[in-house]
Parts: structure tokens; sequence; C-alpha cells
């Protein structure tokens, strides 16, 4: 839904360099990597460590700021 994507990009915006999260879904999460990268591009690693269906799992990373 919007307001849980809404939620996810706003606390990966909120990580500090160097943290990492894991999503999972349901669903294929391309199109919030795409919404995050429109926002802050090349600001976070993703990473597919599964590949549903059924189950998504991506590790994101927030990069250092001296990431070139």
């Amino acid at each position: 839904s919007d307001t849980r994507d809404v939620l996810v990009l706003d606390r990966l915006q909120r990580m500090r360099p160097g943290d990492v999260v894991r999503l999972h879904a349901s669903a294929d999460l391309h199109g919030l990597w795409c919404r995050q990268h429109a926002r802050s591009p090349d600001t976070h690693a993703w990473v597919y460590e599964q590949t549903g269906p059924p189950d998504w799992l991506v590790q994101v990373t927030r990069r250092k700021a001296d990431y070139p």
C-alpha cells in the first residue's frame, strides 16, 4: 500500500551510513526501489536475498557519504 511504502521510504531516509535493514514482502520490491532511487539517487544499495514468489527479501544498506 502507499501508506506502507511512505513509512518504509521515510525509514530508509533516516538510516545512517553503514546501517542495514532487511525488507520482507509478498510482492517484488522493485517499485519501492525506484521510488527510493528517485528521492535520493545512489544513497542505498539494494541486494535481493530472495526473489519470490511467494516471498521477496531485500537487504538495504545506506552507503557511506564518500561512495563514488
